[in-house]
């Protein structure tokens, strides 16, 4: 993987003005790092693009396939990347996926603490 290439993404991924360069680059590359892969998938939600729902769950299954995260750190995080471009949870989802993006540059995951069932359940959690 060309270094220089991996920092044209993370240059394009620092702004959402660039997503569609940020796209374009990331399938460039033979591979994507997936805590990148995470960004793009965030940025994508943050502007309601309908490259999300794919990209999405190609994220959920590097992490599953990548970091093999415990079943309810899976849930968690699959909960987050469902409620992250769309819905009243949107930020909220958004801001525990963002706190994963250091850990995944680890190949760690941690719960991301985000619940929709229990937001809508108040009174079960």
């Amino acid at each position: 993987m060309s270094a220089a290439r991996l920092g044209d993404l993370d240059r394009a991924l620092a702004h959402p003005v660039d997503l569609d360069r940020a796209w374009s680059t990331a399938h460039g590359l033979p591979y994507v790092p997936l805590d990148r892969r995470l960004r793009l998938a965030i940025r994508l939600g943050e502007a309601a693009d309908p490259r999300y729902e794919p990209t999405a769950r190609r994220v959920l299954v590097g992490v599953l396939e990548d970091v093999g995260p415990t079943l309810i750190v899976a849930k968690t995080f699959a909960d987050a990347l469902a409620h992250a471009h769309t819905g009243i949870y949107v930020e909220e989802a958004q801001r525990a996926l963002w706190r994963n993006v250091p850990e995944l540059r680890r190949i760690e995951l941690r719960d991301a603490g985000f619940d929709s069932w229990a937001r809508r359940n108040p009174g079960f959690a």
